[in-house]
Protein backbone atom coordinates (compact mmCIF):
# COMPACT_ATOMS: atom_id res chain seq x y z
CA UNK A 1 0.00 0.00 0.00
CA UNK A 2 1.12 3.43 -0.54
CA UNK A 3 0.97 6.87 0.87
CA UNK A 4 -1.33 7.96 -2.19
CA UNK A 5 -4.44 9.75 -0.77
CA UNK A 6 -5.12 12.49 2.15
CA UNK A 7 -6.42 9.48 4.43
CA UNK A 8 -3.33 7.62 4.41
CA UNK A 9 -0.99 11.02 4.85
CA UNK A 10 -3.32 11.26 7.75
CA UNK A 11 -2.15 8.15 9.05
CA UNK A 12 1.17 9.58 9.40
CA UNK A 13 0.13 12.90 10.68
CA UNK A 14 -1.83 11.62 13.23
CA UNK A 15 1.42 9.55 14.63
CA UNK A 16 3.47 12.09 14.63
CA UNK A 17 1.34 14.19 17.35
CA UNK A 18 1.75 11.37 19.22
CA UNK A 19 4.90 11.91 19.50
CA UNK A 20 4.93 15.42 21.69
CA UNK A 21 2.37 13.35 23.98
CA UNK A 22 3.05 10.28 25.10
CA UNK A 23 5.97 9.19 27.55
CA UNK A 24 9.43 7.55 26.43
CA UNK A 25 8.21 3.99 26.33
CA UNK A 26 5.35 4.94 24.15
CA UNK A 27 7.15 7.07 22.15
CA UNK A 28 9.99 4.78 21.65
CA UNK A 29 7.59 2.10 19.91
CA UNK A 30 5.60 4.92 17.77
CA UNK A 31 8.82 6.41 16.36
CA UNK A 32 9.76 2.95 15.08
CA UNK A 33 5.98 2.44 14.02
CA UNK A 34 6.19 5.54 11.95
CA UNK A 35 9.47 5.54 10.00
CA UNK A 36 8.35 1.92 9.15
CA UNK A 37 5.47 3.56 7.73
CA UNK A 38 6.94 6.15 6.12
CA UNK A 39 10.30 3.56 4.51
CA UNK A 40 7.37 1.39 3.40
CA UNK A 41 4.96 3.35 1.54
CA UNK A 42 6.74 6.95 0.65
CA UNK A 43 4.71 8.03 -2.74
CA UNK A 44 8.00 10.12 -3.12
CA UNK A 45 12.09 9.93 -2.22
CA UNK A 46 11.44 14.12 -0.97
CA UNK A 47 7.99 13.23 1.04
CA UNK A 48 10.61 10.51 2.90
CA UNK A 49 12.54 13.26 3.69
CA UNK A 50 10.25 15.56 4.92
CA UNK A 51 8.45 12.92 7.14
CA UNK A 52 12.02 11.36 8.50
CA UNK A 53 13.10 15.27 9.57
CA UNK A 54 9.86 15.56 10.87
CA UNK A 55 10.68 12.38 13.26
CA UNK A 56 14.14 13.66 14.11
CA UNK A 57 12.43 17.01 14.75
CA UNK A 58 10.01 15.70 17.26
CA UNK A 59 11.81 12.70 18.56
CA UNK A 60 15.12 12.52 17.38
CA UNK A 61 16.73 9.98 20.78
CA UNK A 62 13.73 7.39 19.90
CA UNK A 63 14.70 7.39 16.55
CA UNK A 64 16.55 3.73 15.57
CA UNK A 65 20.10 3.49 13.44
CA UNK A 66 18.81 1.51 11.10
CA UNK A 67 15.85 3.95 10.14
CA UNK A 68 18.60 6.82 9.95
CA UNK A 69 21.11 4.71 7.66
CA UNK A 70 18.09 4.48 5.34
CA UNK A 71 17.83 7.99 5.15
CA UNK A 72 21.24 8.86 4.46
CA UNK A 73 21.09 5.97 2.24
CA UNK A 74 18.21 7.29 -0.01
CA UNK A 75 19.79 10.77 0.25
CA UNK A 76 23.04 9.28 -1.06
CA UNK A 77 21.39 7.33 -3.66
CA UNK A 78 19.49 10.48 -4.97
CA UNK A 79 21.42 13.13 -6.48
CA UNK A 80 17.91 15.32 -7.36
CA UNK A 81 17.51 15.88 -3.71
CA UNK A 82 20.56 15.97 -2.37
CA UNK A 83 20.58 19.64 -2.36
CA UNK A 84 17.07 20.11 -1.04
CA UNK A 85 17.63 17.63 1.64
CA UNK A 86 20.50 19.70 2.90
CA UNK A 87 18.30 23.16 2.82
CA UNK A 88 15.48 21.38 4.84
CA UNK A 89 17.79 19.89 7.81
CA UNK A 90 19.86 22.88 8.42
CA UNK A 91 16.74 25.05 8.59
CA UNK A 92 15.08 22.11 11.16
CA UNK A 93 18.75 21.73 13.08
CA UNK A 94 18.70 26.05 13.24
CA UNK A 95 15.78 25.57 15.29
CA UNK A 96 16.01 22.23 17.26
CA UNK A 97 19.91 22.22 18.39
CA UNK A 98 19.34 20.05 21.14
CA UNK A 99 17.94 17.09 19.28
CA UNK A 100 21.07 14.97 18.50
CA UNK A 101 20.23 12.70 15.85
CA UNK A 102 18.90 15.73 13.37
CA UNK A 103 22.11 17.24 14.56
CA UNK A 104 24.42 14.14 13.01
CA UNK A 105 22.21 13.36 9.91
CA UNK A 106 22.57 17.70 8.95
CA UNK A 107 26.29 17.72 9.55
CA UNK A 108 26.66 14.55 7.68
CA UNK A 109 24.70 15.85 4.57
CA UNK A 110 26.74 18.95 5.14
CA UNK A 111 30.17 17.09 4.38
CA UNK A 112 29.23 15.09 1.36
CA UNK A 113 27.35 17.11 -0.30
CA UNK A 114 28.35 20.68 0.95
CA UNK A 115 29.41 21.96 -2.43
CA UNK A 116 25.34 21.57 -3.39
CA UNK A 117 25.11 24.52 -1.00
CA UNK A 118 24.67 27.43 -3.93
CA UNK A 119 23.23 25.54 -6.63
CA UNK A 120 19.00 25.67 -7.94
CA UNK A 121 17.09 26.93 -5.12
CA UNK A 122 19.45 26.34 -2.59
CA UNK A 123 21.21 29.53 -0.97
CA UNK A 124 22.95 28.31 2.17
CA UNK A 125 25.40 30.58 3.29
CA UNK A 126 29.01 29.00 4.76
CA UNK A 127 29.02 31.58 7.57
CA UNK A 128 25.52 30.30 8.51
CA UNK A 129 26.53 27.04 8.53
CA UNK A 130 29.43 27.52 11.15
CA UNK A 131 27.24 29.54 12.87
CA UNK A 132 25.04 26.41 13.63
CA UNK A 133 28.29 24.34 14.13
CA UNK A 134 29.98 26.97 16.92
CA UNK A 135 26.47 26.94 18.70
CA UNK A 136 26.08 23.07 18.84
CA UNK A 137 29.83 22.91 20.29
CA UNK A 138 28.58 25.93 22.44
CA UNK A 139 26.47 23.95 23.92
CA UNK A 140 28.29 21.36 25.22
CA UNK A 141 27.46 18.59 22.69
CA UNK A 142 28.07 14.68 22.83
CA UNK A 143 31.42 13.16 21.95
CA UNK A 144 29.41 11.69 18.75
CA UNK A 145 28.09 15.45 17.57
CA UNK A 146 31.78 16.45 17.32
CA UNK A 147 33.30 13.58 15.62
CA UNK A 148 30.54 14.29 13.11
CA UNK A 149 31.55 18.14 13.44
CA UNK A 150 35.23 17.64 12.50
CA UNK A 151 34.33 14.93 9.36
CA UNK A 152 31.88 18.17 8.06
CA UNK A 153 34.72 20.58 8.59
CA UNK A 154 37.26 18.44 6.89
CA UNK A 155 34.75 17.31 4.10
CA UNK A 156 33.96 21.69 3.54
CA UNK A 157 37.28 21.97 3.51
CA UNK A 158 38.26 19.74 0.45
CA UNK A 159 34.50 20.72 -1.43
CA UNK A 160 35.65 24.50 -1.04
CA UNK A 161 39.18 24.33 -2.35
CA UNK A 162 40.83 24.60 1.22
CA UNK A 163 39.38 28.42 1.24
CA UNK A 164 37.47 27.97 4.88
CA UNK A 165 39.77 29.34 7.34
CA UNK A 166 36.58 28.90 9.88
CA UNK A 167 37.55 24.93 9.62
CA UNK A 168 40.99 25.72 10.85
CA UNK A 169 39.31 27.25 13.96
CA UNK A 170 37.59 24.49 14.88
CA UNK A 171 39.77 22.16 14.23
CA UNK A 172 41.67 24.28 16.92
CA UNK A 173 39.42 24.35 19.54
CA UNK A 174 38.56 20.41 19.41
CA UNK A 175 42.60 19.76 20.11
CA UNK A 176 42.07 20.93 23.05
CA UNK A 177 38.93 19.21 24.27
CA UNK A 178 39.10 17.16 27.28
CA UNK A 179 38.03 13.64 25.37
CA UNK A 180 40.95 11.88 24.09
CA UNK A 181 39.68 10.81 21.03
CA UNK A 182 38.87 13.64 19.55
CA UNK A 183 41.69 15.43 20.27
CA UNK A 184 43.59 12.88 18.32
CA UNK A 185 40.76 13.65 14.89
CA UNK A 186 41.39 17.24 15.25
CA UNK A 187 45.17 17.17 15.33
CA UNK A 188 44.94 15.14 12.49
CA UNK A 189 42.64 16.28 10.63
CA UNK A 190 44.47 19.63 11.08
CA UNK A 191 47.87 18.37 10.08
CA UNK A 192 45.71 17.05 6.31
CA UNK A 193 44.73 20.79 5.88
CA UNK A 194 48.39 21.93 6.74
CA UNK A 195 50.49 19.52 5.00
CA UNK A 196 52.49 20.69 2.53
CA UNK A 197 53.36 17.49 0.69
CA UNK A 198 49.55 16.94 -0.28
CA UNK A 199 48.51 18.77 -3.02
CA UNK A 200 44.91 20.13 -2.88
CA UNK A 201 43.90 17.23 -5.30
CA UNK A 202 45.68 14.15 -3.01
CA UNK A 203 43.33 15.61 -0.07
CA UNK A 204 40.06 15.50 -2.10
CA UNK A 205 40.95 12.31 -3.49
CA UNK A 206 41.34 11.38 0.30
CA UNK A 207 37.58 12.89 1.31
CA UNK A 208 35.94 11.89 -1.66
CA UNK A 209 32.04 11.16 -1.25
CA UNK A 210 31.41 8.15 0.82
CA UNK A 211 29.40 5.15 -1.41
CA UNK A 212 26.39 4.64 -0.73
CA UNK A 213 27.41 0.95 0.12
CA UNK A 214 29.22 2.11 3.18
CA UNK A 215 26.71 4.26 4.96
CA UNK A 216 26.40 1.84 8.00
CA UNK A 217 25.05 2.36 11.66
CA UNK A 218 28.59 1.50 13.58
CA UNK A 219 29.71 3.44 16.22
CA UNK A 220 32.30 6.35 16.14
CA UNK A 221 35.68 4.19 15.34
CA UNK A 222 37.25 5.05 12.18
CA UNK A 223 41.39 4.62 12.26
CA UNK A 224 43.72 7.51 12.57
CA UNK A 225 45.50 9.62 9.69
CA UNK A 226 48.90 8.36 9.71
CA UNK A 227 50.33 11.71 7.75
CA UNK A 228 53.82 11.21 8.86
CA UNK A 229 55.27 8.93 7.30
CA UNK A 230 53.72 7.34 2.77
CA UNK A 231 50.51 8.62 2.53
CA UNK A 232 48.32 5.33 1.50
CA UNK A 233 45.03 6.19 0.50
CA UNK A 234 43.02 3.01 1.33
CA UNK A 235 43.63 3.71 5.35
CA UNK A 236 43.07 7.43 5.06
CA UNK A 237 39.66 7.09 3.02
CA UNK A 238 39.00 5.11 5.79
CA UNK A 239 39.22 8.08 8.55
CA UNK A 240 36.44 9.70 7.05
CA UNK A 241 33.95 6.94 6.52
CA UNK A 242 30.84 8.81 8.84
CA UNK A 243 29.61 6.16 11.00
CA UNK A 244 26.46 6.95 13.16
CA UNK A 245 26.39 6.43 16.89
CA UNK A 246 29.04 7.88 19.46
CA UNK A 247 28.59 8.78 22.80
Amino acid sequence: MKVENQADVGIVKELLNYLVEEEDEIIREITEKTCSIIENNAPSRRWQVDQIIKVLTLAGKYINDESICCLLQLIAATPEIQAYSILKMFSALEQNMMQEALAKVTLWCIGEFGHLMHTGDVRLDKDAVFKVINGLLEQKCSKGVKAYILNSCIKLYSRFEGNIPQVNAIFNRLAKDTDVDIQQRAFEYSNIVKSTRLTLAQKKGLLEEIPVSRISANIFNSRPVDIGGEVKAAPQREVVQLTFGGA
